[in-house]
């Protein structure tokens, strides 16, 4: 299952492929906790550049911060925890009426991940 979450994370697979292993809602979804997936800020560095460059769209990309966000597969890298906390809780807002973000906001947010230090809008 492990490979699974990792893959996920990676966008090798997408919530297709988890829904299938662990079915519908995914917030009810759970694993062992030694197989829950560690999420650190590469992680989310990869997805907003993966944005940013157009290989996957808004949609894709808000679908993966809800499932890391919100399901229990996922667990961020502890000592990262507050940076990644800080963009995924802007990120998770792309869906609400009037919120846009410029190719500036995207890497400042890169930014606040690559120093580990909390991103303020």
């Amino acid at each position: 299952m492990n490979k699974l979450l990792s893959d996920y994370k990676q966008f090798l697979v997408f919530d297709s492929d988890l829904l299938k292993a662990f079915g519908s809602p995914l917030i009810q979804a759970s694993v062992p906790e030694d197989e829950i997936e560690l999420v650190t800020t590469d992680d989310v560095i990869r997805a907003i550049k993966k944005y940013l460059s157009g290989e996957i769209s808004q949609e894709v990309l808000l679908d993966w911060v809800n499932t890391l966000w919100f399901t229990d597969l996922f667990s961020y890298f502890e000592e990262q925890s507050d940076s990644i906390a800080s963009v995924m809780t802007e990120l998770e807002t792309l869906d609400e009426d009037g919120v846009f973000y410029t190719d500036e906001d995207y890497e400042r947010m890169i930014y606040a991940l690559e120093n580990n230090i909390s991103y303020i809008g």
